[in-house]
């Protein structure tokens, strides 16, 4: 985002560590509902995180409400985003919506949000370990499939590919398409990346090359 990129220039500018940011659980819940309502999985759904990279959230367990209250009693200067209420905006919409609502709480959708972050991060260190034994883990164009839960495999297939391409863009459900002609035997295309069944001796493995360049039409 354009914010956070000139804020990144702002951070370096001034020689600080860190970028602390005031988001809190009525911010969270609004990322978890937008989440859900894209269909996202584990990753997603722990929405905000509490740190990213140099970006620390430290307020992501307290209300809105009360951090208004807080400011205007200690007479500490805040800022009233005007595109917060503006109705061309999806986040803006849902807030209205859920200000009105008392079944979901924040605080403890912010909670979940904490496990699921814990549960993305566990995933992601066991899909490293399973690489890591395979007899040929040095060799970032294989892609192997020892009957691994669904999750454990798109995990897999997404490190795989952005080690050949770390700047791909991977949405769930292309990536489950990619996945599907996979496990069928077709060859999968993902941004400038094939990726083609091997079979041998050790049943299949699949491979994954560049695509070749189109022929420019004259």
């Amino acid at each position: 985002m354009q914010r956070y990129r000139l804020l990144e220039q702002w951070r370096e500018a001034n020689g600080l560590d860190h970028i602390v940011t005031a988001h809190h659980a009525d911010d969270q819940l609004e990322t978890i509902v937008m989440r859900l309502n894209r269909g996202s999985g584990v990753g997603g759904l722990a929405a905000i995180r509490a740190r990213n990279g140099l970006i620390l959230r430290p307020l992501l367990h307290w209300r809105r409400s009360e951090l208004v209250a807080l400011a205007l009693e200690h007479d500490l200067p805040f800022v009233d985003d005007p595109s917060n209420s503006n109705d061309r905006f999806d986040r803006a919409r849902l807030r209205r919506a859920l200000q009105s609502q008392t079944l979901l709480d924040p605080e403890s959708a912010a909670k979940s949000a904490d496990w699921l972050a814990d549960a993305d991060t566990a995933l992601d260190w066991a899909v490293e370990r399973l690489i890591a034994s395979w007899p040929d883990a040095s060799e970032i164009a294989v892609i192997r499939d020892d009957g691994y839960p669904g999750e454990i495999f798109r995990r897999i297939v997404t490190q795989r590919l952005r080690a050949n391409d770390p700047g791909l863009a991977l949405r769930g459900a292309s990536l489950d398409g990619v996945i599907a002609a996979m496990r069928s035997g077709r060859r999968a295309m993902v941004g400038a990346l094939l990726i083609d069944a091997v079979r041998g001796l050790e049943g299949t493995i699949w491979r994954i090359s560049p695509a070749p360049r189109r022929k420019a039409h004259k």
